[in-house]
């Protein structure tokens, strides 16, 4: 998921071409703030994770959405980017877990 919101990133800057970006940008918003909330749920089924990691997604988008509006303060990009942020420190915290995790097992 690091990869994809990299990937997501990387299009938008480059200003890649729309068949190639609108791909990785969707699949990047539709995906990555759900998979973060995702976790901390442990799930074992793929298709039962997949499905919230999508309806948590949209709800995080929803929600900002709504917020910015009812605010006054409609930036999709800054929202974005926020929540992309927000994704990745979960992601490098639940790695960072997983690591920690692994090497007590270990010893």
């Amino acid at each position: 998921m690091l990869a994809l919101t990299g990937g997501a990133l990387l299009a938008i800057v480059v200003g890649a071409p729309a068949p190639i970006r609108w791909p990785v940008v969707f699949a990047a918003v539709v995906l990555v703030p759900g998979s973060a909330i995702m976790t901390l749920i442990p799930v074992n089924d793929v298709g039962g994770w997949l499905g919230l990691a999508v309806a948590l997604s949209l709800g995080v988008g929803v929600v900002a959405s709504t917020v910015t509006l009812w605010l006054g303060w409609w930036h999709p990009l800054v929202s974005a980017a926020a929540i992309a942020v927000a994704s990745c420190v979960a992601f490098v915290l639940d790695l960072r877990s997983l690591s920690r995790a692994t090497s007590v097992s270990v010893a």
